[in-house]
């Protein structure tokens, strides 16, 4: 088995509300237990968390509900066992759940996050071969009306490389 390393919740939890606002979708969770001890909110926090942290199975999230600042993190009355997870999972409200999924999915697009070939903002591209041609003279620019297709090519031995553009 090996360390995890450690986290700081609230911080990330200020991050998370910052930039998804998923503190406002909570009160909207709901699933068909009546009256129950540990609200849906609780719940999907509880389980938000476990997602982000990988957990591997809810008996190592009830573990760490034990402890009470994850308790107080979660919106959690007392700690509670795995199996309370499950009685509320299984009947869960889809539709406030599915519209914080459309929320987030938007801020990520409107964040750029799905931009095609990019990683971390920065173009991408990879180059592999031991044949790679390069200009034996200076490429034209464009704005000089010459095209770029007209310079003379030549090729030399490379190895493997990554180009990042930003």
């Amino acid at each position: 088995m090996y360390d995890r390393p450690s986290h700081t919740l609230p911080s990330f939890d200020a991050y998370v509300d910052k930039v998804f606002h998923l503190r406002e979708a909570l009160p909207a969770l709901r699933d068909a237990r009546q009256d129950p001890e540990i609200p849906p909110a609780a719940v999907f926090r509880a389980l938000f968390y476990g997602f982000v942290f990988r957990l591997r199975s809810f008996k190592e999230l009830e573990a760490d509900l034990a402890q009470p600042q994850l308790q107080q993190h979660s919106g959690a009355p007392r700690s509670f066992r795995d199996d309370a997870l499950r009685y509320s999972l299984a009947s869960f409200a889809t539709e406030p759940l599915e519209q914080m999924l459309v929320a987030v999915n938007r801020q990520l697009k409107r964040n750029k996050a799905f931009d095609p070939g990019r990683v971390e903002g920065h173009l991408v591209a990879a180059l592999d071969g031991i044949e790679v041609p390069v200009s034996a003279v200076a490429v034209p620019t464009v704005c000089s009306g010459a095209s770029p297709a007209r310079a003379p090519m030549v090729s030399r031995s490379s190895a493997s490389s990554i180009t990042i553009v930003p």
